[in-house]
């Protein structure tokens, strides 16, 4: 199993506008990885509604692009975004 980099290399970070090998932006190929995991995770949690699920999908991706640059190189992607689509979901909040 290859280590969750969010760079999905090592060595290379994920902002915005940084691109791969192939000219894809890192942060879309970010967002094709994860965003259906995300979404069936969140669509779960919420009992199925597709609308609240697919808004906070996209809520978790915009709050992604904004914390990018303050990340560190060793980042675990899954569970960075993780953290960021339960915490509303939280109990606690």
């Amino acid at each position: 199993m290859t280590r969750d980099c969010c760079a999905f290399s090592p060595g290379r970070r994920v902002t915005p506008g940084a691109t791969r090998q192939d000219g894809t932006d890192l942060f879309t190929a970010l967002i094709r990885r994860y965003e259906r995991p995300i979404f069936a995770a969140i669509y779960r949690m919420m009992d199925s509604d597709a609308n609240d699920a697919a808004d906070l999908t996209q809520d978790t991706f915009l709050k992604a692009q904004r914390a990018l640059p303050g990340t560190s190189d060793d980042l675990n992607t899954g569970a960075w975004l993780h953290r960021i689509w339960s915490e509303p979901l939280s109990p606690d909040q």
